[in-house]
């Protein structure tokens, strides 16, 4: 990402060129009924932050019986585990709060979602949260997120909040009741991420070479 480049620019004067990871190219099929469901894509652990997407949801959970959140991922952490489990029981949140594992088809899981929500403390460059975008699922995370606060545009492809629940389940509330601003932003963070596109990353990768070759 450019602020890395940027950062980086402070201990060294040799030259720098930042190529971003490449975003796989999706022709989303717009004929998919899609479920009323918050996906989240990464591995569970403590910096993924997935007990403040619990907690959003059981503040709003009973105003949107229909709705249900998917946690798709590799356990990292047993202790969020316990701690997501322990949050589902005290809000009787059993069948819509669901652990699904680990995925050999994700892109069809984002296809069937409406909102991708990501509260990553920080990131590098993520897949999990390009692609949902790509997926033109608008997407909510934290403000104060590396990465995540540089690709979600507060308002545009998603939402950028505090972290705290009641800021976070705010803004997942203001996607549910909404399907005419969640296809809004889904189709603003389809066309952002494109400059990531497979294509693009590759014949930035093919300039570089050839240039060092001359």
């Amino acid at each position: 990402m450019p602020s890395y480049e940027k950062e980086m620019r402070k201990y060294t004067s040799q030259k720098i060129v930042s190529i971003a990871n490449p975003v796989k190219s999706v022709r989303a099929d717009n004929n998919i009924v899609k479920d009323d469901k918050i996906i989240f894509v990464g591995s569970i652990s403590q910096n993924k932050n997935q007990l403040l997407l619990v907690e959003s949801f059981a503040k709003i959970a009973d105003k949107y019986p229909a709705w249900s959140i998917e946690l798709w991922g590799e356990t990292h952490d047993a202790n969020v585990i316990d701690k997501i489990n322990q949050l589902v029981v005290e809000n009787n949140l059993g069948s819509r709060v669901l652990l699904k594992g680990v995925s050999n088809n994700i892109p069809a899981e984002l296809s069937k979602s409406k909102i991708c929500a990501f509260p990553s403390l920080y990131e590098g460059f993520s897949l999990a949260l390009t692609e949902a975008m790509a997926y033109k699922l608008p997407c909510v995370g934290l403000k104060n997120a590396p990465f995540v606060n540089e690709v979600i545009k507060n308002g545009e492809t998603g939402f950028l909040s505090e972290n705290n629940s009641e800021e976070f389940s705010k803004y997942l509330e203001k996607l549910m009741i909404d399907d005419d601003l969640r296809n809004k932003l889904g189709l603003n963070a389809e066309e952002f991420i494109k400059q990531y596109d497979e294509d693009v990353i590759y014949e930035k990768w093919s300039s570089l070479i050839n240039k060092l070759v001359k």
